[in-house]
């Protein structure tokens, strides 16, 4: 079980969310003018966004909302077309964190983001293999009460570049 790995969370970078979203708190009404609703879902005969993209002030990413249209999850991913890949926040790029860029990019190295994780504080995550090659692994941690699960491409295959493939942030367990 993971528990709160900074003690100074509220001071860490990676909790300060674009838009000044607060997982689990901020509503769809508070951002809907920010990005477009592309997924939506049908309760109790209301038409509801659960996946919205935001692509303003150079940032580019994924937000999901539960039921009662709150933000639960942000996405960021590297993409193969590099017009569709996710920009990270300018905060989290200050700390060395970059998504690869489409078939070529390369990003933040494993080693390097957990050098990172660890300068702020972070010293309770997890490291593991989504295969027997691991091609991807996962480093998972978490911090107030939010999950993280960075996703790594381990090496050059079929013209990917390794590094930083995605990133989730969410109110929702892994």
């Amino acid at each position: 079980m993971l528990n709160n790995a900074c003690a100074q969370e509220n001071l860490n970078p990676l909790t300060e969310l674009p838009l000044q979203i607060k997982l689990g708190k901020t509503t769809y009404s508070e951002i809907k003018d920010k990005g477009d609703c592309f997924r939506k879902k049908m309760i109790n005969q209301n038409d509801i966004c659960i996946t919205m993209s935001v692509d303003m002030d150079n940032e580019r990413y994924t937000l999901s909302l539960d039921d009662d249209q709150r933000v639960n999850t942000l996405y960021f991913s590297d993409e193969n077309n590099i017009t569709k890949a996710s920009i990270l926040p300018k905060n989290w790029k200050n700390l060395g964190l970059f998504l690869r860029k489409g078939d070529s990019g390369r990003g933040t190295s494993k080693k390097d983001f957990i050098t990172i994780i660890k300068s702020l504080g972070i010293k309770d995550f997890i490291e593991k293999c989504e295969k027997e090659d691991c091609k991807f692994i996962y480093v998972r941690f978490k911090l107030d009460n939010v999950y993280y699960s960075a996703i790594f491409r381990q090496y050059s295959t079929w013209g990917f570049e390794p590094g930083l493939k995605s990133f989730y942030i969410s109110t929702v367990s892994y």
